[in-house]
């Protein structure tokens, strides 16, 4: 499958989550999508989503339609850009009544058609603070093994254990898979790797491990304890390979690892991700009383985006912290467009994402010469924000413009276009400086276009790092 890929424009799925099923976890269907998208990093595309399960009768409870919206909501934060939800289709037998397909006929739920929609219309309104969160570098790394989930089909839940840990920790995953395990390697953010019950691994994948622990990189192992490590055909791996990794990494065992199933009744496997995970460095921290609140932040423009999402059974309080260079008492969760505080209570399957405004942003004015001001780039350089202002007469057009300049040649520019309102021209416009850019040769140079001109702002003195 992952061979595929290469000839693959998007990621393609049929997956589901129930309420209720423990096998059938909405995380267990986020952790296949964040899969997908580290064999390549391109969106998912659900085609054949089911958030309701198949029935002859009609069922509907106010906590699964919650689930299920959670689902949806979950799932574009993880990487999935489209999906055909199962099913539309009033004129299909099996989903008239007593059919198959009568419980998850759509076109008879106006509470889901309606929505559905309005989720529609704010993920695109959010679509930047959300691309944020996906364009974020992982700094955990899964080893996702086809040969060990052969002869352990356990692996895969503790490849489950795994995940979640990592997201009641906001740490965003990366799986590194067997087909291609140098990208271990080659994705510079990584800091841990965890290795869930893989006792069977290529050669070249315990390299990889190998060469991630030489350059600095921690790894987990866990494991249950009677197991031995081999290669992928059952065989001996190279004693000296395996002692080299074996020794520099950490290790924890289940207390159980049988058929499908692992159990962690010490906790010795919790107590060790938590520790490695909790080593981990973050711009914000969220804490839950219940801790089983996933969430996952991103830099986007001069703020910063959270998303968070209550996994238990009952309200939990929860916490922000950490927000150095953030204004934390304006927090804003931008579906409902209420304010929060630093400290909310949060109800299971209901999702929130935060904005928490920069208290540095980049402010550019049009005006007179005793008008004109001139800032420094926040640490934060390569997210950042400028805001312009202008007289114009309302309902007239304007385009606000920045350009970033590397050595006097243009690198990179940021349109937005805009229609001056009562008081006049007033544009913030947020840009992401690309990685390849020198900052400390770069310029930010900015221009409004009104009236036929184009006027620069700024002009004696570029904003420079």
């Amino acid at each position: 499958n992952e061979e595929l890929s290469k000839f693959l424009d998007l990621n393609g799925c049929d997956a589901w989550a129930y309420l209720g099923e423990p096998k059938d976890t909405i995380m267990g269907k986020t952790m296949w999508y964040d899969y997908m998208k580290s064999v390549k990093d391109v969106p998912v595309v659900n085609s054949e989503d089911h958030i309701i399960r198949d029935s002859s009768t009609l069922q509907h409870n106010e906590q699964e339609f919650k689930f299920n919206m959670t689902d949806l909501w979950q799932g574009a934060v993880h990487g999935r850009g489209a999906s055909v939800v199962w099913l539309w289709e009033p004129g299909d037998g099996r989903a008239l009544k007593n059919g198959d397909f009568y419980n998850p006929n759509l076109s008879r739920r106006a509470d889901y058609a309606a929505a559905i929609g309005k989720m529609t219309l704010d993920l695109n309104r959010l679509a930047g603070e959300i691309g944020a969160i996906w364009d974020k570098e992982a700094n955990v790394g899964i080893l996702y093994s086809d040969s060990s989930l052969t002869q352990n089909p356990y692996s895969l839940q503790a490849s489950y254990v795994s995940y979640q840990q990592a997201m009641f920790h906001g740490q965003k995953v990366f799986f590194v898979n067997e087909t291609t395990p140098q990208t271990l390697n080659e994705n510079e953010s990584l800091k841990l790797l965890i290795v869930p019950c893989c006792n069977y691994l290529k050669s070249d994948t315990l390299e990889q491990i190998k060469l991630f622990l030489d350059k600095g990189g921690k790894v987990l192992f866990l494991n249950a304890s009677d197991k031995a490590y081999y290669d992928e055909n059952g065989n001996a791996l190279d004693q000296a390979l395996l002692n080299s990794v074996m020794s520099r990494s950490s290790k924890a065992s289940f207390s159980y690892a049988e058929d499908m199933y692992v159990q962690d009744n010490r906790g010795e496997v919790t107590n060790a991700l938590k520790a490695a995970l909790s080593q981990l460095e973050h711009t914000v921290t969220v804490s839950a009383e219940n801790e089983s609140v996933e969430w996952l932040g991103a830099e986007c423009g001069s703020d910063y985006i959270i998303n968070v999402c209550n996994y238990g059974s009952s309200d939990t309080v929860v916490t922000l912290s950490n927000l150095a260079g953030y204004d934390i008492s304006g927090v804003v969760d931008l579906i409902s467009g209420e304010k929060v505080g630093n400290s909310f209570t949060l109800s299971p399957n209901k999702p929130m994402l935060l904005k928490v405004e920069g208290n540095d942003k980049i402010c550019f004015y049009i005006g007179n010469d005793d008008d004109r001001r001139e800032t420094t780039l926040p640490s934060k350089a390569e997210m950042s924000s400028t805001a312009v202002c202008g007289s114009a007469s309302a309902g007239e057009k304007y385009m606000h413009i920045v350009g970033v300049f590397e050595n006097n040649r243009l690198k990179q520019a940021f349109v937005q276009n805009g229609i001056a309102g009562d008081n006049g021209i007033n544009s913030e416009l947020n840009f992401r400086i690309d990685e390849s850019v020198d900052l400390k040769s770069c310029e930010i140079k900015g221009f409004l276009f009104h009236e036929n001109s184009l006027k620069p702002y700024l002009p004696a003195n570029t904003l420079r790092y």
